[in-house]
This record gives C-alpha cells, structure tokens and sequence, in this order.
C-alpha cells in the first residue's frame, strides 16, 4: 500500500522541486524576467550582482564637473642625502723619495815627487870617539857607588875629509776635502693612517609611489545647449546631463 502511495506522488514532488528552481533563477527584483541578481549568472566588470557597483571611497571630494577621472600610477620621488661612512684605518705600505747624504773625500791637489842632492863637502878635522858612552859605575862622593849614563867624548883630530853629496828622493802630500754629495732615492716605508669619516650620496625615497585619481583630458560630451562645463561658474539649480 505504501509503495503503490509512494510511486504515485514521486513525479509530483519532482516537477515541484524543479519548478521552484526555474522560479528562483527566473525571478527577479520587481519581477522583471531575465535580470541577474543571483549567482546563477556570472557580473561584468564594474557591475554588481543587481545592477553597477557604487562609486569608490577615495575619488576626489571636490571634483570638477563634467570631468572624467582615472586612477593612475605616480612613481616614488627619490633624494640624494648625504651619509657619513666610517673609513677604517691602519698600516699601509708606501714609497717616498728621499734625500740621501753621503760624504766623500776628494783629491784637491795630487801628490808631488821631486829628486834633490846635497851639497858636497870637505873637512879638514873629525870628531873621532876616545870613549863610547852607556852605562857604567860612577863613584859617588860619599863613598858609594852610582849606576848612571855617561856621554861619549870626542876628541877632533886633523885629518882631510871629503863627503858627496846625498841624493835622495822628496815628495809634497796630496791635499784632500771632504764634501757632501746629495742623492734622490726612493725607498719604502710604512705609514699609520686613522681612522676617518666620509660623505656618501645615497638615494631615499622622499615620497612613495602611490595611486591616485586625475583628470583626463577626454572627459564625457555635455549636453546640448548646457555650457555648465566650467568649474564652480554653474548655477546650483543647474543641471548636466552627460551622454555616455
């Protein structure tokens, strides 16, 4: 009995469901047929599930009229600002030229040789020796004994002597000076240079870039006869009418 209610009423409560489907995607706000305010038809750009979205938050608050505004990217201004950067210090290896002294002797006159030969001679006396000299016991005056030098005496005698003359060999020194003798040379050396600051130019971001909404130049054509197109110079009770 149950089955026989059950297989009578299935296709009724079948075409019930399927008819408040087709109503619910059909049916729209006043009952006009065809409109989209569900999800079962996708929304175009700009527009909402029932009709265009609403105007966005941050369009300009006192915008010229009859003006077209679009959204444009503005770039980031940039600035060069100086920075000190620490420059570390240390040994470092350099060249220098340096003035170098040196003292040297020079020859201001040279040497000198000259030959000379003395004068002959002839004597008619000589000393000749009677008693060599040295040490030798000499008596003292009071009985004792003294151990001194004693000088050799001579005793001249005649007798005929001639001498030549000596040939002998001279010479004069040479003279000398010392001077001094400046010479450039280069040479390496180690240097400590501190530690010091320095300026560098860095760019920063003065302003960062951002969106924002401008006039353009290709705005919406006014109406005829409607010359209310200049800012702020319409009357308030005007009114215009853009054709899109």
């Amino acid at each position: 009995m149950a089955s026989r209610i059950l297989v009578r009423f299935l296709p009724v409560v079948l075409v019930a469901l399927a008819v408040v489907s087709l109503a619910g995607c059909a049916g729209g706000t006043g009952g006009t047929r065809g409109s989209t305010c569900d999800s079962c038809a996708p929304c175009s750009a700009g527009m909402g599930p029932c009709g265009p979205l609403g105007p966005p938050s941050d369009l300009p608050k006192d915008p010229f009229p009859c003006t077209k505004y679009c959204k444009v990217w503005v770039p980031p201004v940039y600035r060069k600002v100086p920075r000190l950067e620490q420059v570390c210090g240390g040994p470092r290896r350099t060249e220098k030229d340096v003035i170098e002294t040196c003292f040297v002797t020079e020859c201001v006159k040279p040497r000198q040789v000259y030959g000379c030969t003395t004068p002959s001679c002839d004597c008619d006396e000589v000393a000749v020796q009677v008693c060599p000299g040295g040490y030798r016991w000499q008596p003292a005056p009071d009985g004792c004994w003294r151990y001194c030098s004693s000088e050799p005496k001579y005793k001249w005698c005649k007798k005929h002597v001639h001498e030549d003359g000596i040939t002998y060999c001279g010479e004069i020194p040479p003279e000398y000076r010392t001077v001094a003798v400046r010479n450039q040379k280069r040479v390496c050396d180690t240097v400590y240079e501190p530690g010091t600051w320095k300026t560098v130019w860095c760019e920063e971001c003065y302003k960062p870039g951002h969106w924002e909404w401008r006039a353009v130049e290709d705005c919406c054509a006014p109406a005829p006869n409607c010359d209310c197109c200049a800012p702020r110079t319409y009357p308030i009770s005007s009114r215009c009418s853009c054709s899109k």
